[in-house]
């Protein structure tokens, strides 16, 4: 018999009518060669295809979650660079008091960047509000631990 006889082409078809996967993908996982796809669907009249895209949604929250991410990142990365400053120079005898306060609003303006952020997350269910006050708990232990550290490095200390 006939390799391409033997093809499961009910199981082809309804891949092909799903939309779920593109034609390259059923084509690479049956073993048929996309024309021969098209051709039968040509000739066997199949259902036009309604593709499934991933829900705009589930794409959007992926997107700001990585987003969020990043901007910990770099917020760790500032805190830092801050705090090797301030380490650099305990007294403050080369450090202007330009400089540390060019230093604070950097830090501020990253905080209030990231509760912008965390309010564009939240949504009306209660996962949602769950989210946000354990993300508003964070910012308010991120500004504590702030303020102890800028604190230490003030009195001469270190972490």
């Amino acid at each position: 018999m006939d390799e391409a006889k033997r093809r499961d082409w009910t199981a082809v078809r309804a891949a092909y009518e799903r939309g779920e996967e593109s034609i390259a993908e059923i084509s690479r996982r049956f073993g048929v060669p996309t024309s021969t796809i098209y051709n039968r669907r040509d000739a066997e009249g199949w259902t036009t295809r309604q593709l499934k895209a991933p829900a705009p949604e589930k794409r959007s929250r992926k997107r700001r979650r990585q987003m969020v991410a990043r901007f910990f990142e770099t917020l760790a990365r500032q805190m830092h660079d801050v705090e090797q400053s301030l380490a650099a120079d305990p007294d403050g005898a080369e450090t202007s008091s330009s400089g540390r306060e060019r230093d604070a609003r950097t830090l501020a303006s990253l905080v209030r960047t990231l509760e912008k952020l965390v309010t564009l997350d939240t949504g009306p269910d209660k996962a949602a509000k769950a989210r946000k006050d354990a993300a508003h708990r964070d910012i308010d232990g991120l500004r504590e631990a702030l303020a102890e550290r800028i604190r230490r490095f003030a009195e001469g200390g270190s972490d």
